[in-house]
């Protein structure tokens, strides 16, 4: 059977399919004519294949590793001070001189010697002098300076027996000792050099630097197998001759 035919046969087994539906319904009358050609439905299962590839598992890709530096200690002499120059004060040396002192100068006191007196009675005559008193002229009572008689009267008169006397004693000085500070070398300024301070230390000091390091990783791949299908399943129509029905 060429091409041609199997594509007339499909063609009328589609129609004849649709044709059965419509005679489905048709009355029973027509089911016992004599069929001029009869097909069968053929079934075709799905065909599968197992089919081995290499697939890939995993990407390729990059790792980086990063390698710390290298360090070591190194002991070394720095300067924490420079030498310099600076004045400094110098004291005055003293030493402790004892000396006479004069704790008291020489003085004359005065002594002094009272007078010695006594008291002796004597009588005066005292001028009458004048005086004042009321008098009574021509019936008017009058004031009038009256000349006084003079009169007698005994006093007293203190007379010096001995003067009095100053007399001067005198006080030697008087001395005494005392410690004194006697400068032996006068205070001072000088010029003193201060050497450099230096001091040992220890210091790190890198021989290698960190770094990086790339490593590529290959992409890994895998064998598997797995079932392809090659041919769908499909259902076709086969002419078949059937006795006393139909013949091919």
């Amino acid at each position: 059977m060429n091409y041609s035919s199997t594509v007339s046969i499909r063609l009328l087994l589609a129609g004849a399919a649709s044709l059965s539906l419509g005679l489905a319904s048709i009355a029973p009358a027509y089911a016992g004519n004599r069929a001029v050609s009869c097909y069968q439905p053929v079934h075709h299962p799905a065909q599968y294949k197992a089919v081995t590839k290499r697939v890939q598992v995993a990407p390729a890709r990059r790792s980086i590793e990063h390698i710390p530096a290298v360090t070591k200690t190194v002991w070394q002499t720095i300067v924490t001070q420079p030498a310099r120059k600076e004045w400094r004060y110098v004291p005055a040396v003293t030493r402790g001189v004892k000396k006479r002192v004069l704790l008291r100068p020489a003085e004359r006191v005065p002594q002094h010697t009272p007078a010695v007196t006594k008291i002796v009675h004597e009588t005066i005559t005292v001028p009458g002098g004048y005086g004042w008193e009321w008098r009574w002229v021509n019936g008017k009572k009058t004031l009038c300076k009256v000349k006084l008689p003079a009169r007698h009267q005994t006093v007293a008169r203190q007379v010096t027996v001995r003067p009095a006397i100053v007399s001067y004693k005198v006080i030697p000085p008087r001395y005494g000792t005392e410690w004194t500070e006697e400068i032996v070398q006068p205070a001072r300024t000088e010029e003193v050099y201060v050497p450099a301070v230096r001091e040992r230390v220890a210091r790190t000091v890198v021989v290698r630097p960190a770094s990086e390091r790339v490593h590529t990783i290959p992409a890994e791949y895998a064998t598997v197998t797995e079932q392809v299908q090659v041919r769908s399943a499909s259902t076709a129509w086969r002419n078949v001759s059937v006795p006393r029905h139909c013949r091919n």
